[in-house]
């Protein structure tokens, strides 16, 4: 399948079969003038605020389950280049940014959100950093931004492809 040719870390390559992928990614070529070429030119975006059906959230779900199950607390994940678990300065880091997206993500969507949700978001939101870096097992590799917008839909049946792969990281899976 030419959207399995590369991984988004080479990492990944060790926990997918080549006949039988875990994890279904698409591989976005630097060199490539048009990165969403027609192998997934019919795919549809996800859409986090309308939601998704039934069968497309499982579709998701086996998705994710195929990312972080096959190195599941594997230690050679801690030798791979630019992987490691999260520390306390990257705790801090978002301590200091999360408050402000939550506002932020808040005025965006207004009356979407309950002011019941509101003010749980805004009353977790100085707890994340100690959250990100306070347990350090169970660990995988975390996508870190896997929702239904960075992810691609067949039109015609089954599946799902993962994009937007730029802060894959290790740490608690249930983060993603």
């Amino acid at each position: 399948d030419p959207l399995d040719a590369q991984r988004p870390h080479p990492g990944l390559d060790h926990a997918v079969d080549q006949h039988h992928p875990a994890i279904k990614t698409v591989a976005l070529h630097p060199r490539q003038a048009d990165p969403i070429d027609r192998h997934i030119a019919a795919a549809q975006q996800g859409d986090q605020i309308a939601g998704c059906t039934p069968s497309q959230a499982r579709d998701a779900v086996v998705n994710l389950a195929g990312l972080h199950g096959p190195r599941w607390c594997d230690p050679t994940l801690l030798t791979l280049d630019g992987m490691s678990l999260p520390t306390a300065a990257d705790g801090d880091m978002m301590d200091e940014t999360f408050p402000g997206a939550v506002d932020l993500t808040l005025q965006h969507l207004g009356e979407l959100v309950s002011p019941a949700d509101a003010q749980t978001l805004r009353a977790v939101a100085p707890l994340i950093g100690r959250w990100l870096y306070s347990r350090p097992d169970p660990y995988a590799f975390v996508h870190g931004d896997y929702r239904l917008d960075n992810l691609l839909f067949p039109p015609d049946g089954p599946g799902v492809r993962a994009v937007d792969w730029q802060v894959i990281s290790l740490g608690l899976p249930a983060r993603d």
